[in-house]
């Protein structure tokens, strides 16, 4: 870990999955990859990964800037800095929208704003970022026997290098990284991944790797 921290390894891992897509023809498509919290650092944002965009959470306190539009010479950044949810608690200057997000079966209406032209200096240095703050939401269902009929989420903020895509579409996919939480517990609570004892040094390796492709399978 100390040759390879875990973030350098994550990247590695976004431009692995990059070269393989373009292996199978989607030159021309973008890669949008969506990530919690913890990924929210300059190793991931600062440098671009050609044709592929990081979107991941971001805490509320983050210290944010907006570029500069005075036109003043050698003025990168526009004078003070602001915070996510400074954004959230603004809403003369920075109105809700609406979208409609799947959620299971359903559909919810959630609460956004949309910020462009924001700056990161302490995570992404001087690459145009943009916020998103989804509203907190509180959505009733009929749900099933044995589970609770409503669903709750916390405000959701959310920094992403995608500066064209419709926020819609953006914030639907954060709420949808939520399965990847479903499945790291199911793999390991139900299918034990990491728990087996082996002899052979390959099926360090082999034996977590089966075990994930039977649950994939058993998806599919």
């Amino acid at each position: 870990q100390r040759e390879r921290p875990a973030m350098a390894a994550s990247r590695e891992a976004i431009f692995t999955l990059r070269k393989a897509l373009d292996k199978q023809g989607a030159t021309d498509q973008i890669l949008s990859v969506i990530l919690d919290g913890s990924f929210a650092n300059r190793t991931l944002l600062a440098e671009p990964i050609e044709r592929t965009h990081i979107t991941c959470r971001c805490r509320r306190n983050a210290r944010l800037r907006f570029g500069d539009s005075s036109g003043q010479c050698g003025r990168f950044y526009a004078p003070g800095t602001f915070s996510p949810d400074s954004i959230r608690t603004d809403h003369a200057a920075y109105p809700y929208a609406e979208a409609s997000i799947r959620l299971t079966a359903s559909s919810i209406t959630v609460r956004y704003k949309d910020i462009g032209n924001v700056y990161w200096p302490g995570a992404a240095r001087r690459r145009p970022l943009r916020l998103l703050m989804v509203a907190q939401t509180h959505h009733k269902s009929k749900g099933t026997k044995g589970q609770a009929p409503t669903f709750d989420s916390d405000t959701y903020h959310i920094i992403t290098t995608d500066l064209e895509r419709p926020a819609h579409e953006i914030i639907q996919a954060a709420f949808d990284r939520w399965q990847i939480e479903v499945a790291h517990r199911e793999q390991k609570t139900v299918f034990g991944i990491g728990d087996a004892q082996v002899r052979n040094a390959q099926s360090v390796q082999r034996q977590p790797a089966f075990a994930v492709a039977c649950y994939s399978l058993l998806h599919l």
